[in-house]
C-alpha cells in the first residue's frame, strides 16, 4: 500500500519529505521526523502555498498497524492577512494481509479571534484498496465547513496512488461537488528523505 500520511516506519533516524499538491495552485509541504522512541516522533511541517503560510508542531506514532499524528497549527492566510490557529489529527491503517488501507485527515482553523469572519474544518477520508504491488485504487471523501456559515463543498471521487522506490508515490484525486461547485483535480507527489 502507498499511504500518503507518512510515518516513522520504525526509522531510528530522523528523516523526512517534501510532499506537492498540484490543484488550483501548488501547496507545498517539508517534514522531518525527529524520534524520542522507536514508535514515537516530534514531527514539525512547513507548508505554504500562494494563499497562506503554515507552521504546524506535533507527534506521530505508530501503535501496530495504526500510524497517527497530531499536531496545532499556526499561520497566515495572504489574502485578507488573517492570521490562524487551530488544531489537526490525521491517521491511517492498513492491516495486512487484507489489501486494504484507510487514510483520514481532520484540520480546523481558527480565524475568529483575529479578525476573521469565519472559522474552517477541512476533512479528507480516503480507502484504497491494493490493486498491485505499487498500485492502489479507491474513493476520497473531502467536505470542509464554515462557522458560521455551515458546508461548503463536499467532493467525492475516485482516488489512484502509484508508488515508487524508497517510498516516493504520487497520488492522483478527480472528485465532484455534490453541492454543485464544480470539479475538484489534485495530484499529490510524495518525495521521502
Amino acid at each position: 500500500m502507498i499511504p500518503l500520511i507518512v510515518g516513522l516506519w520504525g526509522s531510528a533516524w530522523a528523516s523526512g519529505y517534501a510532499r506537492l499538491d498540484f490543484e488550483q495552485g501548488i501547496e507545498a509541504r517539508v517534514g522531518v521526523f525527529a524520534p524520542v522512541s522507536r514508535t514515537t516522533a516530534i514531527a514539525p511541517v512547513l507548508r505554504g502555498s500562494g494563499r497562506q503560510a503554515e507552521l504546524d508542531l506535533g507527534l506521530s506514532t505508530e501503535l501496530g498497524a495504526l500510524h497517527l499524528s497530531g499536531w496545532m497549527a499556526g499561520g497566515m492566510r495572504y489574502d485578507a492577512t488573517v492570521p490562524f490557529f487551530g488544531p489537526g489529527l490525521a491517521f491511517a491503517i492498513e492491516i495486512p494481509p487484507l489489501p486494504l488501507y484507510f487514510e483520514s485527515t481532520t484540520e480546523y482553523r481558527i480565524f475568529r479571534p483575529f479578525g476573521g469572519t469565519a472559522d474552517e474544518l477541512l476533512k479528507r477520508d480516503l480507502v484504497l484498496f491494493t490493486l498491485r504491488y505499487r498500485l492502489s485504487a479507491g474513493a476520497q471523501f473531502e467536505p470542509r465547513w464554515r462557522n458560521p456559515g455551515g458546508l461548503q463543498s463536499n467532493h467525492i471521487g475516485p482516488r489512484v496512488n502509484i508508488g515508487f522506490q524508497r517510498g516516493d508515490a504520487i497520488g492522483l484525486f478527480a472528485g465532484w461537488d455534490t453541492l454543485g461547485t464544480g470539479v475538484l483535480v489534485r495530484a499529490t507527489l510524495l518525495l521521502r528523505f
